[in-house]
């Protein structure tokens, strides 16, 4: 029996989703401790091996914090007991911090993963007491010192996996992906349709965009491409969307780790324009490890238009060399079997 302790967002629980898939592969129970949004949204990813643990950011209001983080640390500790697991897993967000906390006063094997290039507030604040951190980024910010750190890159799950190894041609259709993540983002709504009906006719004749956005903006996001003549699909959510981004020839997308390892993995460029609140301002490094390495393109939020939009992909598909080297680039970036890598350190280790 193995615990993995996860924020309920997508962007912790994913990569869990995936570890969990390879722990189980080799024989392993995997229990998963979260929040309410994560037991809402993954319990049955886990064979309904998921309970909910008490939890609340501090952002807040501390003092409810420290009290449900208190509730959440006894919840956890008798669930441990119960359990009786080989190891407690971390996968970061506030939501993991009891379990993990649980795990070191009980003297158990506990690890920590962290999705971003800049080590997460739980994660920092917990990493000198367990045995291993494991780190999606090769030059993470913000690690204690004397932390036992591994870079095994970011868990994908097989639905992305499986996809590696698809065509890349463009010949034909363009297809672009917009996506702003579980939640959508409603400055690409108000930009990325304006920009695309910028464009000139024959390259919006040439064009397909598959675009994720949030319930109240499809409406009027409709309504910009069918005006302008675009090819188009839109909705708030995309069962099958690693399908949709090995088809897709550019990514639109924020700075979550997710997004973008998925994107790196199958071998598709990105425009990335950063969630500016994102804490610790994590998901502009992300972006930058991709902009640095030629793997797609930044453009910080305070500068994103439909101006700049515009001729940013005018200038990406007028010259489908420009494509190609980023394909190049992202692969290389995401040649790393992360899933595999941290699974084996962790079975090693236990």
């Amino acid at each position: 029996m193995i615990i993995i302790s996860a924020g309920g967002t997508g962007g912790h629980i994913a990569p869990g989703e995936a570890l969990a898939e390879k722990l189980k592969e080799k024989g392993e129970q995997v229990f998963l401790f979260t929040d309410s949004r994560g037991l809402k949204n993954y319990k049955s990813k886990f064979s309904d091996n998921a309970v909910k643990i008490s939890a609340l950011p501090f952002s807040k209001s501390k003092i409810k914090a420290l009290f449900a983080l208190g509730i959440g640390v006894l919840q956890s500790i008798y669930h441990i007991i119960k359990l009786k697991p080989k190891a407690i897993i971390g996968m970061g967000g506030y939501a993991s911090a009891p379990a993990v906390i649980a795990g070191i006063l009980l003297k158990r094997k506990v690890f920590l993963h962290e999705q971003n290039a800049v080590l997460g507030k739980v994660n920092r604040v917990l990493a000198s007491s367990v045995k291993l951190v494991a780190l999606s980024y090769k030059e993470t910010l913000k690690v204690p010192e004397n932390v036992n750190t591994v870079f095994t890159g970011m868990p994908l799950r097989s639905s992305v996996l499986s996809l590696k190894n698809h065509e890349y041609k463009t010949e034909d259709k363009l297809q672009i992906l917009v996506t702003g993540g579980s939640q959508g983002a409603s400055i690409f709504g108000k930009y990325v349709p304006k920009a695309v009906s910028m464009l000139d006719e024959n390259l919006r004749k040439k064009l397909k965009v598959i675009h994720q956005i949030r319930v109240e903006d499809i409406n009027p996001t409709v309504a910009t491409y069918q005006k302008c003549g675009v090819e188009h699909e839109v909705s708030s959510f995309f069962e099958d969307m690693p399908l949709k981004m090995s088809s897709s020839h550019l990514v639109i997308g924020r700075g979550g780790s997710s997004t973008i390892n998925e994107a790196l993995t199958l071998g598709i460029p990105l425009i990335i324009v950063p969630l500016k609140s994102a804490a610790d301002n994590h998901q502009t490094y992300n972006a930058r490890v991709v902009s640095d390495n030629n793997a797609g393109w930044l453009i910080n939020e305070d500068d994103f238009n439909e101006e700049i939009l515009k001729k940013r992909l005018n200038d990406i598909l007028t010259n489908h060399e420009l494509l190609y080297n980023a394909r190049k680039q992202a692969l290389k970036l995401g040649d790393v079997d992360a899933t595999e890598v941290l699974s084996k350190i962790i079975m090693e280790n236990i």
